[in-house]
């Protein structure tokens, strides 16, 4: 069974990234998208069995429906 590790993830509107932080990571994860996000904390917790649940702030999500509408 894996462990669920909820990342907290806002978004910088002046440098625009994505920002994820949780104590386990010790230091902010940044990075210009969602999946680069999950991706480097993925990284840092190599060879641990986690279930990574990225949790978006309100400016998060805008951005991420903003960046979807615009796929379309």
């Amino acid at each position: 069974m894996h462990d669920r590790l909820e990342i907290a993830v806002t978004y910088d509107l002046a440098k625009g990234y994505y920002i994820g932080v949780h104590p386990e990571l010790r230091t902010p994860v940044v990075a210009l998208s969602l999946a680069v996000l999950r991706k480097r904390v993925e990284e840092r917790l190599i060879g641990e069995d986690i279930d990574i649940k990225l949790v978006l702030d309100a400016t998060a999500e805008r951005e991420r429906n903003r960046r979807r509408a615009g796929d379309r």
